[in-house]
């Protein structure tokens, strides 16, 4: 069911940055190895071929529906029978090959020294969202954890980000929204927030530049360079001067 939220005056800082809203898979923590292990399990186990690591990747980015759509394309008369199946398999190898994204804590924390607020808002259910965020003890650096669970529409719709702005009370201008996939930069842009693409996760880079974001980053760390130049350049350490 969707979240309530109420609306709180509009809060500013000294920058012009707010808060960064992160997608999850493909930015924050690399889950491709436990998709790919889990999408080919169920495959085997429906006596289907399996699919190229690839492939797999092409197809993160929606909610679980449409994603196991794409991952079982092929035979769309079962995909009802394979949707249980997944989600069981999928939460026995939710930690199994899944590793944050190297210097993804340094840049949650830089933001969190700055003032800035830190979020996820994903497109998988919120339960499956949480396990790896407290597993890796990232949660305690978030302000907010959302899954697709939360809301009654997903990326690329901008009305998540939307409920996120009005009940924290941010400005759409001074917030970022962080992804890889072409869903997240739209999501972002329909509403009103700055964007930063990421090209380490799971979506080529001409779809990612396709989608028009502000910024793109090759690394977790230059997430933090366009927002410090829209801050400014004394609102933060440079990224080597943050803790480990």
């Amino acid at each position: 069911m969707p979240q309530q939220f109420q609306q709180r005056p509009v809060s500013r800082h000294q920058g012009n940055i707010d808060m960064v809203v992160f997608d999850m898979d493909g930015t924050v923590v690399d889950t491709s190895g436990d998709l790919v292990i889990t999408a080919n399990e169920v495959r085997s186990h429906m006596g289907l071929p399996t699919l190229s690591e690839q492939f797999v990747h092409s197809c993160v980015g929606d909610a679980l529906l449409p994603l196991i759509e794409k991952l079982f394309h092929d035979t769309p008369e079962r995909i009802q029978e394979a949707v249980p199946i997944f989600q069981q398999t999928y939460r026995r190898h939710v930690l199994g090959n899944t590793i944050p994204y190297k210097g993804i804590d340094r840049v949650f924390k830089q933001l969190r020294s700055a003032g800035i607020r830190v979020g996820i808002l994903s497109n998988k259910p919120s339960e499956l969202v949480r396990i790896p965020l407290y597993h890796f003890n990232l949660s305690p650096l978030l302000d907010f954890i959302y899954g697709g669970d939360s809301f009654r529409e997903r990326k690329p719709s901008p009305k998540p980000i939307r409920r996120i702005l009005i009940h924290f009370g941010i400005a759409p201008d001074r917030c970022v929204m962080v992804g890889d996939a072409p869903s997240d930069i739209r999501a972002g842009k329909e509403a009103g927030t700055r964007t930063v693409g990421v090209s380490y996760g799971f979506s080529s880079l001409q779809d990612l530049e396709q989608a028009g974001p502000d910024a793109i980053a090759g690394t977790p760390l230059e997430i933090l360079n366009p927002i410090t130049q829209w801050n400014g350049p004394d609102e933060y350490m440079s990224p080597e001067d943050c803790a480990l």
